[in-house]
């Protein structure tokens, strides 16, 4: 029974290791004409959505942001992966 509290604390401790990780992660994502930026953080959480005053039509704009959220997303897993593997006594997969 000590053991598998033992084996709790150490899963609790590298959990919070994982979330300073990704905390510290930074992501920045710009459109192709440069008008939109987007910044998230490893725990896929918006930092920041920049859009530029010269506003595209609403459709364009909402079509961006979604590429956009999309792509910030993934480099965020990757990037969570990496963090991951970082850590001694996790699965290297």
């Amino acid at each position: 029974m000590f053991d598998t509290f033992k084996q709790l604390k150490q899963l609790r401790e590298q959990a919070h290791k994982i979330d300073e990780i990704l905390r510290q992660v930074e992501i920045t994502k710009q459109s192709t004409d440069g008008q939109i930026t987007l910044r998230m953080n490893g725990k896929q959480e918006i930092l920041s959505l920049d859009i530029s005053s010269e506003a595209k039509s609403k459709d364009s704009l909402a079509h961006d942001i979604q590429s956009l959220v999309n792509e910030a997303v993934t480099e965020s897993q990757k990037q969570g992966a990496l963090a991951m593997r970082s850590i001694p006594g996790m699965p290297s997969a």
